[in-house]
């Protein structure tokens, strides 16, 4: 069995291209600036990609079809290829909507995972350290909340934040790794 610290990647081939990560971490940070000040433009380009992507499985479905044998198997890929498709299009031609569909997605999984660790948390509470897991899942519970009291309005960004944080954590790791692995000669 081999442990993450065991193996030692190699690091001078990552070491000569720093400046290229750096360079990718700042364009992150830019974007993700520019996210930020346009949350429901973000929200919508997010769902349309989505959409997209959707479509383009339901396409790579229907080829599939093309290499089926059993008759069984023929339905399932012509079943599945359709309703990717379809999918796709009632997401690209209503974004809002899908929006507020995958709102109610994330507040619901957001609810039952912090009643999950607000469980578990309660469950070790002999142990040190417990209470950061009902913190956890009070969070969660909270953020759930929010999101269920402002949803006309929360659907409209909420998917747009989350992109634009995911390009603001991503480009300052990717900055700071770049600066960590920079060559000191």
């Amino acid at each position: 069995m081999v442990f993450l610290e065991e193996e030692k990647p190699e690091i001078l081939p990552i070491q000569k291209r720093w400046g290229w990560i750096l360079a990718f971490g700042l364009i992150l940070l830019g974007f993700s600036i520019v996210l930020i000040a346009n949350l429901f433009v973000a929200t919508i380009a997010s769902v349309v990609f989505f959409g997209v992507m959707i479509m383009l499985a339901g396409v790579f479905h229907l080829v599939q079809l093309m290499h089926a044998k059993v008759r069984g198997q023929v339905i399932f890929w012509l079943a599945t290829g359709i309703l990717y498709i379809l999918a796709g299009i009632f997401v690209i031609y209503n974004p809002i909507m899908a929006s507020r569909l995958f709102t109610v997605i994330i507040g619901i999984s957001l609810a039952v995972a912090g009643g999950f660790r607000l469980y578990l948390g309660m469950s070790f509470r002999p142990i040190k350290g417990w209470g950061w897991l009902v913190i956890s899942g009070l969070v969660l519970l909270l953020s759930a909340i929010m999101i269920a009291s402002d949803f006309a309005h929360s659907s409209l960004w909420l998917l747009g934040l989350f992109v634009a944080v995911d390009f603001l954590v991503y480009g300052i790791s990717l900055v700071v790794f770049a600066l960590s692995i920079k060559p000191t000669n």
